[in-house]
């Protein structure tokens, strides 16, 4: 998609046959309206949870959820992480951020 990063995943509608996977060309192009108010959003999310993840930093993943107009406070933020990480399924994950 014109305007979308080449390392940015979207999903779009496709063709699929004999000779392979045809990515259906969206037009018209998306507006700038769109793409700064809409995807680029999603895209920062996107590369803050890459970071938290890739340097295991906590606090990353805190800033995200404090961001999220969903979030009333810090400390809900820091809850809700407690909360994902001591699920006993997401122990790697506890290990992995520090935890």
């Amino acid at each position: 998609i014109k305007g979308i990063p080449d390392d940015v995943v979207v999903e779009v509608p496709v063709v699929v046959d004999k000779e392979g996977i045809h990515p259906e060309k969206i037009e018209p192009d998306l507006t700038d309206r769109i793409k700064k108010f809409y995807l680029l959003p999603r895209i920062l999310r996107m590369e803050w949870a890459l970071e938290a993840f890739i340097s295991g930093d906590r606090r990353v993943l805190e800033e995200i959820l404090v961001r999220d107009p969903r979030t009333r406070s810090y400390e809900q933020a820091v809850a809700v992480i407690d909360d994902i990480l001591n699920l006993p399924f997401n122990e790697e994950m506890k290990k992995h951020y520090g935890g």
